[in-house]
């Protein structure tokens, strides 16, 4: 992604929490077997738009949330967009319908 070379359209918001992965399944600590180092592999990325804008307001880990070595990550923003224009008048013009009698 620094280089431009993959994934050039897309960014992530401000990482300020600890490792996602190898954690240990029922505990707050983590795991270093087989010698990995923990890391962050459960990301949230956003895509570069003109039509819409998102304001990050905070992205987390679920650290508390246990049954594997990887803990879920979570984004609360606030989306604003605005929607493409398409005419379309006969959407708009008033119809007439006759009850149908069975």
């Amino acid at each position: 992604m620094k280089d431009n070379l993959i994934l050039s359209d897309f960014y992530e918001a401000l990482i300020d929490f600890v490792p996602t992965y190898r954690r240990v399944k029922h505990d707050d600590s983590f795991s270093n077997k087989r010698e990995q180092s923990p890391s962050y592999c459960d990301r949230i990325l956003l895509r570069h738009n003109e039509n819409y804008n998102c304001e990050v307001l905070h992205y987390f880990s679920k650290d508390k949330q246990y049954g594997s070595d990887h803990r879920p990550v979570n984004m609360h923003c606030v989306l604003q967009f605005e929607c493409p224009y398409f005419p379309i008048p006969h959407l708009f013009e008033r119809h007439s319908f006759e009850p149908l009698c069975f």
